[in-house]
């Protein structure tokens, strides 16, 4: 099988998945091969390739036994392939069993056995995905209960507009998840910076624009920038201001009578 695979791989070139690594295009285990290609065109002649091959080692493949999917762009999509004349079925025609699991085309089912088969996300002790989703999912249920309300100054309504829970699709719900959590998180870190009176000021900023930093930015800062950059959103640069307050010194500004600041 080995050197079926080896003769046959090389006509197609597998999934990138990051520059210089790719998935190989087959997979074998025992007397069962999985291919595995990024367009039907590979796909045909790969399985064209296979199939010379496998005929030179007296062998055959099956097309009834064997099943085919194919998905573009998340979604599913009706191609068909072919060994020789046979044409394969589809999962969706013909689910199939393998090692103990069963293969169909379910991608968006709401079943919760198919639900609960998610990876396990490895995280800290203090935050765990399945939890902060479930609040989540309660926040957003409790929502639609109490209906839409006014947040900040700008008026009821003028704010954009989120689709209902209980009208969303799966896809819209999984975007509000996601939403939900970061908000939930957002309300902990400024519920903590409330109690902060240094370091919280910037709680109290009005018309401030927002400048979102990068990691790649901010690796390639150098460390006075860097270091400039975060205390002075939290107010703790030296300051005439802050020296008074740390150290006594005169916090009026040499220029005017009013205490320097920031």
């Amino acid at each position: 099988m080995e050197m079926i695979i080896r003769a046959s791989r090389w006509v197609v070139g597998g999934q990138l998945i990051r520059p210089g690594l790719r998935l190989p295009p087959v997979r074998a285990y025992m007397d069962d091969l999985t291919t595995l290609t990024t367009t039907k065109a590979c796909t045909v002649r790969l399985l064209k390739k296979l199939q010379d091959n496998i005929e030179l080692a007296r062998m055959k493949i099956k097309p009834n036994k064997s099943r085919s999917i194919s998905i573009v762009k998340g979604k599913l999509s009706d191609q068909r392939f072919l060994i020789g004349d046979e044409p394969i079925p589809t999962v969706s025609e013909k689910p199939v069993k393998s090692l103990g699991r069963w293969y169909d085309a379910s991608l968006d089912s709401s079943d919760p056995f198919v639900a609960q088969a998610a990876p396990i996300l490895a995280t800290g002790r203090k935050w765990t995905p399945l939890e902060a989703t479930k609040q989540a999912k309660a926040a957003l249920k409790h929502r639609d209960i109490v209906g839409r309300v006014q947040h900040g100054r700008s008026g009821l309504g003028a704010g954009a507009s989120t689709p209902a829970w209980n009208k969303a699709t799966p896809f819209q719900r999984r975007k509000l998840v996601v939403q939900e959590v970061r908000q939930q998180e957002e309300a902990a870190r400024c519920a903590k910076a409330v109690s902060q009176a240094k370091q919280g000021q910037w709680m109290t900023w009005e018309g401030v624009e927002k400048r979102k930093i990068s990691w790649q930015e901010l690796w390639e800062m150098e460390a006075f920038k860097a270091s400039f950059t975060i205390r002075a959103a939290y107010d703790v640069l030296p300051s005439p201001k802050n020296l008074s307050q740390w150290y006594g010194e005169d916090p009026t500004c040499s220029l005017c009578p009013t205490p320097a600041t920031l």
